[in-house]
């Protein structure tokens, strides 16, 4: 991605992140309202997990919630890159280090948005799986986010043969 971003600036493009757009007017000059600022160009690229507006797309969309958790450890067993485990559910696990301070930050337990009613238990649960596979010092922070996914079932049946 970075190579790409890169390359898209070589070419003149500005990236501007984490950024929501009010508003676009498409003429002959592209004008975008965006909290950061409006902004004036002959193309936009807006790049997004899921297109602006109301289409098809949103319909076939799942919203997920997962959970996550930083930690410390008292023996420095950071590992180096990104792991996923093969379980299921499966959970990810990485090293962020922020501020000078490492922390390991370990995720999982998704569920389809408000079909659990006791979210406490997935942080339990979470928190469970993290005390039996590592030497925790302090648990500094748990979060949990929505994301989207589109259900690929149906893709598939669309490509089988008869």
């Amino acid at each position: 991605m970075y190579a790409l971003a890169g390359a898209f600036e070589d070419l003149g493009g500005v990236i501007v992140q984490q950024c929501h757009v009010d508003h676009v007017e498409n003429n002959e000059i592209i004008e975008v309202k965006t909290v950061k600022g409006h902004f004036k160009a002959s193309s936009l690229v807006y790049a997004t997990h899921i297109p602006s507006g109301v289409n098809l797309l949103h319909l076939r969309c799942k919203p997920m919630r997962s959970y996550a958790m930083a930690f410390t450890v008292t023996d420095n067993s950071y590992p180096n890159g990104l792991i996923y485990d093969l379980y299921n559910p499966y959970h990810y696990i990485r090293t962020e280090k922020t501020g000078g301070k490492k922390y390991l930050i370990v995720g999982e337990y998704n569920h389809k948005t408000g079909d659990i009613e006791n979210t406490d238990s997935c942080f339990m649960k979470l928190e469970s799986y993290i005390r039996k596979y590592f030497n925790v010092d302090e648990i500094k922070f748990k979060w949990s986010s929505l994301f989207l996914i589109l259900p690929m079932a149906g893709l598939h049946r669309s490509y089988a043969r008869p």
